[in-house]
């Protein structure tokens, strides 16, 4: 998917495998450079591996009060491996980029990429949770989130957190920010 023009939708675009045993399921693409405005949900990805999501817009979400109002919603509902996240730029949205590693048993997100992301002025910026490990955040932008520039929950740990700039973490293993 690529140079796509998307504006007002419920979710923009959907990567997904759904039912099923999604786990070793092989799979590749690229999302780049397209811009998603003033919907619900920006991008979700579940059930990908190798997945590259690069130079994207997403911004304005259509309703605040939606809790699935979000820029970049990963494996809520299968397993997340080898994406590479890079300079996206996120912001107005209820989240920036949410990665849940448990939903429904046995599901999580791992060895994968985030770097160079712009996530500004949204209520949360990168959030963990469930168990999300083994992943590598370097040097994002996060700034001017309501809630949160970086947090993580307490079962999600052992994750790299490298020169992201930030304003306020949540999360003992993310490194103050600068």
């Amino acid at each position: 998917v690529q140079n796509v023009d998307i504006h007002g939708y419920h979710r923009g675009l959907a990567v997904s495998c759904w039912g099923g045993n999604c786990t070793d399921l092989p799979n590749s693409g690229k999302i780049r450079n397209s811009v998603f405005f003033g919907g619900l949900q920006g991008i979700s990805i579940d059930g990908a591996n190798h997945l590259k999501v690069i130079g994207n817009h997403i911004s304005d979400c259509s309703d605040f009060d939606v809790l699935g109002c979000g820029g970049l919603a990963i494996a809520y509902h299968g397993v997340v491996r080898n994406l590479k996240v890079e300079n996206n730029t996120i912001r107005g949205m209820r989240f920036g980029i949410a990665l849940n590693g448990v939903l429904n048993g046995g599901n999580f997100v791992t060895d994968s990429r985030f770097v160079g992301n712009h996530v500004v002025n949204n209520f949360g910026g990168i959030f963990l949770e469930n168990g999300v490990t083994g992943n590598v955040f370097r040097s994002n932008i996060l700034f001017d989130n309501l809630w949160y520039d970086l947090n993580h929950d307490n079962d999600s740990i052992g994750n790299d957190w490298i020169d992201n700039s930030c304003e306020f973490k949540i999360g003992d293993e993310i490194p103050d920010c600068p």
